[in-house]
C-alpha cells in the first residue's frame, strides 16, 4: 500500500494513530483527493457497523450516510469561517480516519453495552471504557480542530463538544430510534 504512505516512509495509519495521541495533526496527512475518498469509504463502513447495532441495513447507510456528511459540511463551515478552506481535504481526512480508529476501539464496548442492557445488567465497566473513549474522542477531535483553524486547544475542544451534539442531535430527529 505504498501510495498511502506518507514522508519519511510512515504509513498513514501511523499518523493517524499520532493523531489520535495528540503528536500530529491533520496538516502531516496526504492532501490527495483519493485519500480522502479511500479514508471517507472506510469511515462509512465504520459507522454502518456501528448503526447496524440498532438499525437493519438500509437505514444503518442511512445513518452513516447522514453522519459523514455532517461532518463534511461541519469541516467545510468551520474552515470556511476562519477563511481557511485549502486545509479541507487534511482536516476531513483526520476527522475520518481518526473517526474509524476510535469508533472500532469503541465497537466491542457498545456491543457489551446492548448485550448488558438487553440482559438487564449495567455493564459498570464497560460504560466507565466507553465514557473515558468519548472523552478522548472529544479531544482528539478538539487536537484536529485547533491545528485546522488556528485556535486553542481549549477552543477546539469546545467547538468539537458543540458540534458532536449537534451531530448526535440531527440524527437522533431523523432517525429517531438511534438512540
Amino acid at each position: 500500500m505504498q501510495a498511502v504512505e506518507r514522508e519519511e516512509g510512515q504509513p498513514v495509519l501511523w499518523k493517524l494513530m499520532e493523531i489520535c495521541l495528540l503528536r500530529a495533526g491533520p496538516q502531516q496527512l496526504p492532501a490527495a483527493p483519493q485519500f480522502l475518498t479511500l479514508i471517507l469509504i472506510g469511515y462509512f463502513l465504520v459507522g454502518l457497523l456501528i448503526s447496524r447495532l440498532s438499525f437493519d441495513l438500509g437505514a444503518a447507510a442511512a445513518v452513516s450516510l447522514l453522519d459523514l456528511l455532517l461532518m463534511a459540511a461541519f469541516a467545510q463551515l468551520a474552515l470556511r469561517i476562519v477563511a481557511k478552506p485549502e486545509r479541507f481535504t487534511q482536516t476531513l481526512a483526520a476527522l475520518a480516519g481518526t473517526g474509524q480508529l476510535l469508533s472500532l476501539l469503541a465497537l466491542p464496548l457498545i456491543q457489551r453495552l446492548y448485550a448488558a442492557q438487553a440482559a438487564g445488567d449495567t455493564a459498570a465497566g464497560a460504560a466507565m471504557a466507553w465514557l473515558a473513549l468519548l472523552i478522548w474522542s472529544l479531544l482528539v477531535l478538539g487536537h484536529i480542530l485547533r491545528h485546522a483553524l488556528s485556535v486553542s486547544l481549549m477552543t477546539g475542544v469546545g467547538v468539537a463538544v458543540l458540534y458532536s451534539l449537534a451531530s448526535v442531535m440531527i440524527v437522533r430527529v431523523v432517525f429517531p430510534g438511534s438512540g
